[in-house]
């Protein structure tokens, strides 16, 4: 719609965990870390994303997700969600 292009398959999971409804937000992060991996993440260096969570709870997935960008892809990296908890 505005040209941008969109990756919905950039971040796959690598390991699916129970849900974390009734989790502590230390239970949440442990939960989450190396749950992701990169599709492509050549494809997409030096370039601008935005990472889009649609419910922000304690952010343990956004954080995972964040830092496995972080960690592979060189560029600036964006985050927002769609609501809140």
């Amino acid at each position: 719609m505005l040209g941008i292009p969109v990756d919905c398959k950039l971040l796959r999971r690598n390991k699916y965990q129970k849900s974390q409804t009734n989790f502590s937000r230390d239970d949440r992060l442990e939960n989450v870390a190396e749950a992701f991996f990169l599709r492509n993440p050549q494809v997409w260096a030096a370039k601008h994303i935005l990472l889009v969570d649609d419910v922000l709870a304690t952010g343990a997935t956004l954080i995972a997700t964040a830092e496995k960008l972080i960690k592979e892809i060189p560029g600036e990296i964006y985050i927002t969600t769609i609501a809140r908890a």
